[in-house]
């Protein structure tokens, strides 16, 4: 049996698309309300995930975490920006 994926586990956890691929519609990269989580990786890792958040290790070595929105009626997926 394959390990769970973060993908899989964020899945199993309740996240939704617009936690993980969610964006502002005209600020994609500055709308940190609404941005997803693979939006936010640029390159990092995904260490740790919970109901609610993950935790990402930087290319350094830093921690950071990642608390899912509770508002996501703004979004647009990462795939519909123009």
């Amino acid at each position: 049996m394959r390990p769970l994926s973060w993908v899989d586990r964020t899945t199993t956890l309740g996240w939704s698309l617009f936690d993980l691929f969610g964006c502002h519609p005209t600020a994609p990269l500055s709308r940190f309300d609404l941005m997803g989580l693979v939006v936010l990786l640029d390159g990092n890792r995904i260490v740790a995930v919970s109901e609610h958040t993950a935790a990402i290790e930087t290319k350094l070595g830093a921690r950071q975490s990642f608390r899912r929105s509770e508002n996501t009626t703004d979004a647009v997926f990462v795939w519909e920006l123009d």
